[in-house]
């Protein structure tokens, strides 16, 4: 396993995209739910849980 192969996930997870979930586009006044589509959704899910398999294997590998 890779850390590096998490940093895609990672990115499209990060603090910009978790300041617009939650707060929407204060600047231009968008709320949240009319920044993102369904398919965005869909993917932010499978990125979180993509990352949650390769934490665990790395928490495995360490706690080996």
């Amino acid at each position: 396993m890779r850390i590096q192969s998490m940093l895609p996930d990672l990115a499209l997870l990060g603090t910009e995209t978790h300041f617009l979930t939650d707060y929407g586009d204060e600047i231009n006044y968008i709320l949240p739910w009319d920044i993102f589509t369904q398919e965005m959704a869909e993917e932010a899910l499978t990125s979180a849980r993509h990352v949650v398999v390769q934490a665990r294997m790395l928490r495995n590998m360490i706690l080996k």
